[in-house]
C-alpha cells in the first residue's frame, strides 16, 4: 500500500530541491511544470509537501516511481521497464505532471515507460459519481443482485396471477440480469462517462442485452 513508501518520501522531496525543482509556496512546497496554469493563468503547483509537514500524492507516486524503477535491484528495487497506472480519467493532469516531474529530475531512466490507462466513471442518473445513499461505493456483487431482481420481477409480471418462476426460469432472470450490466459496461468506450441506469440496461429495445438474447433465442 501507500504506506511502504513512507520512508522514501522526504528523500523525494529533498531530491526535488536539490535538483532546483521545487520551491517554497505558501508554506508548502510545490514544483512548478512548464504548461501547467490555473484557470486565471497562474502556474498550477504540484504540492509535494504541504504546509503541516505532511505530504501528497504526487510525492507518494514519484517515490513509487523511483522504487519500481530507477532504484537497484540489490537496495529493493523492482527494476520495471513498463509501469500501467489504471484509474478513472479524472487523473489524467495529475499523472500527466508527475510523469514529467519524474523524467525532468532523473526519478526514472529513459528507458522506462510510465503510462496512465484512464477508464470513465460511472455515474448515476443524475449526472454524478455512482454511490449509495449514503455516499459509499456501490459494490459490484449489490448490483448484480438488483439487476437479476428487476429481471425476475420482470419475468414474473408476464405471468398468471398466483404462477410462481420455475427454476428454470430464475436460472434465466440470472442470465438476463447479469448479462445485462456486463454488457452495457463492455459496450462502452473504456474512457467515456455512462450513466448507470436498470430501465436502459434491461429493456428489450436497443442496443442491450436482454434484446439481443431475445433475437438470439428467437
Amino acid at each position: 500500500g501507500e504506506s511502504f513508501y513512507n520512508p522514501f518520501l522526504n528523500g523525494v522531496v529533498e531530491h526535488l530541491e536539490e535538483a532546483g525543482m521545487a520551491e517554497e509556496s505558501q508554506g508548502a512546497t510545490a514544483v512548478f511544470l512548464e504548461g501547467y496554469e490555473n484557470r486565471d493563468g497562474t502556474p498550477l503547483p504540484m504540492l509535494v509537501r504541504k504546509s503541516d509537514g505532511g505530504f501528497n500524492y504526487a510525492t507518494t507516486d514519484l517515490a513509487a516511481i523511483k522504487h519500481r524503477s530507477s532504484m537497484a535491484v540489490e537496495d529493493g528495487g523492482e527494476g520495471a521497464k513498463r509501469v500501467l497506472y489504471v484509474t478513472d480519467a479524472g487523473q489524467s493532469q495529475h499523472f500527466e505532471m508527475v510523469f514529467k516531474a519524474a523524467e525532468l529530475a532523473g526519478l526514472k531512466p529513459e528507458d522506462v515507460s510510465l503510462e496512465h490507462v484512464p477508464f470513465g466513471l460511472v455515474q448515476g442518473e443524475d449526472g454524478k459519481k455512482f454511490a449509495t445513499r449514503s455516499g459509499d461505493t456501490v459494490k459490484l456483487r449489490d448490483l448484480l443482485d438488483e439487476a437479476v431482481r428487476i429481471a425476475g420481477e420482470d419475468m414474473q409480471s408476464r405471468l398468471e396471477d398466483g404462477q410462481e418462476l420455475s427454476d428454470e426460469a430464475k436460472r434465466v432472470a440470472e442470465i438476463v440480469g447479469i448479462g445485462a450490466v456486463k454488457y452495457a459496461d463492455l459496450s462502452m468506450n473504456r474512457e467515456s462517462n455512462y450513466r448507470f441506469s436498470y430501465e436502459r440496461m434491461l429493456s428489450l429495445n436497443g442496443n442491450t442485452a436482454p434484446y439481443m438474447l431475445y433475437a438470439y433465442a428467437r
